[in-house]
């Protein structure tokens, strides 16, 4: 029993010292003018690691209290030190410093389970990726605007203000498959893969249409597809570069599909996820080669600039259109469903795939996942609603003018995910069709 303590205890002041000297290093790395470095948040942590021992120990939380008394002075001193001696007035260090302390209190206060010590490690890690990353998050702030950081905020408030006084338990009354609490999740759910994907978009779309395609085919295929069209011009190798984008596009479309699915797949081995994923996967694979043969095109075209057409990071008419989709789909597939069996499930899969593929993904999805349709109805309503959204690009194209080339990719896309959907189906079950 001894040994077994004084190794928690051995424990306890390695990993107490560690949490510090850990933040410690990040400071002395980038500050190495100022007087607190490794050893210094080190045994501050160290410090607050053996107050706290003690006073479990013993019973007494005086030596606590006389502890956090020295660290006060402590960090008081240092702060004033710094304002006159370096002539800067940020509180990042005094707060790290004081952090430190606290993490060591939480490791000595460590019942043996080592959860206090695991969350310890787990806050010193964090916080010194945060100190480490400053030059880039400043750097991003900068290039921050306006309507970015509004955008930001409404995003959180509503998250984080309506979304816990949105009632639970509300359904419809005909069906009983529509939930309040659900849809409004969607709807969070879709405003922030906008807004991450509008910032990814910022941050790399000027490589190209390449790279933009796939970001974009995240956000919303068909406004993705819509832009890209812009860029035609006579010179060959930018008709060629933008095709590639397109079918990158398509790629983005169908992996967050299939991301969706997996979200929404209640079952423990998630049978619908690996039941969609296997067509998918060939998919994206034939489209990898296609993209490999043309890889020359990359060497040819010379580097160009291309504008961003998206405006904002996220639009809450585009979110709400997709709740509409979403609600309008399910209740549709339920009602085809229960009148027409398979059949009625499938055609509200490609008319409504048609409109918003996503919506379509997660309609279908819920309805699994309340057990309405079985796993092969809802995987081949999935892939049906994937291959209408392929198919309705054609529409964004010749709005566009694209060249005929351009529309016949789009066939031949669609194309080879119906042809790799029937061989699929028909290995898995013969009776998914009926």
């Amino acid at each position: 029993m001894q040994t077994l303590l004084s190794t928690q205890l051995a424990l306890k002041i390695i990993v107490g010292f560690g949490v510090g000297a850990l933040i410690g290093l990040e400071r002395q790395k980038w500050k190495s003018e100022q007087p607190l470095g490794l050893r210094s948040f080190g045994l501050i942590s160290l410090f607050g690691m053996v107050a706290a021992y003690l006073s479990s120990t013993y019973g007494s939380e005086l030596y606590i209290y006389y502890a956090t008394g020295i660290v006060i002075v402590l960090v008081t001193i240092y702060s004033i030190y710094k304002v006159f001696h370096f002539k800067e007035w940020g509180l990042t260090t005094p707060l790290v410093f004081a952090l430190a302390y606290l993490l060591g209190i939480l490791v000595g206060l460590d019942d043996g389970s080592n959860l206090q010590i695991t969350i310890a490690a787990s806050i010193s890690l964090f916080t010194t990726f945060i100190l480490s990353i400053k030059e880039e998050v400043g750097k991003f702030v900068k290039e921050l605007t306006a309507t970015e950081i509004t955008s930001a905020l409404e995003l959180a408030l509503l998250a984080i203000l309506v979304y816990p006084i949105i009632p639970e338990g509300v359904s419809d009354p005909f069906f009983n498959v529509i939930n309040l609490r659900l849809l409004y999740y969607l709807m969070l759910l879709l405003l922030s893969i906008m807004f991450l994907n509008y910032i990814a978009i910022k941050k790399f779309a000027y490589k190209g249409v390449f790279l933009f395609g796939f970001f974009g085919g995240l956000i919303n295929s068909e406004a993705t597809v819509s832009s890209l069209a812009k860029f035609y011009t006579p010179e060959k190798n930018v008709r060629q570069y933008v095709r590639l984008g397109i079918l990158n596009a398509h790629n983005a479309m169908i992996i967050r599909n299939l991301i969706l699915v997996a979200i929404l797949d209640p079952t423990p081995d998630k049978v619908l996820t690996v039941y969609v994923a296997i067509p998918v996967i060939l998919f994206i694979l034939v489209n990898c080669v296609r993209i490999f043969f043309k890889r020359n095109i990359f060497k040819n075209l010379e580097k160009k600039e291309f504008e961003l057409t998206i405006d904002t990071p996220f639009s809450l008419k585009t979110a709400v259109e997709f709740t509409f989709v979403f609600t309008a789909v399910t209740f549709a597939s339920v009602y085809l469903q229960v009148t027409f069996t398979s059949f009625g499930l499938y055609a509200a899969a490609i008319v409504g795939g048609i409109a918003n593929a996503g919506a379509v993904t997660l309609a279908i999805a819920s309805l699994f996942s309340l057990s309405l349709v079985s796993v092969e109805y809802a995987g081949v309503g999935i892939l049906l609603a994937n291959i209408a959204a392929i198919f309705n690009k054609i529409i964004f194209l010749k709005l566009a003018n694209a060249d005929k080339q351009a529309i016949r990719n789009i066939v031949i896309d669609a194309t080879i995910l119906i042809l790799i959907t029937m061989v699929y189906v028909l290995c898995t079950s013969n009776s998914a069709f009926f």
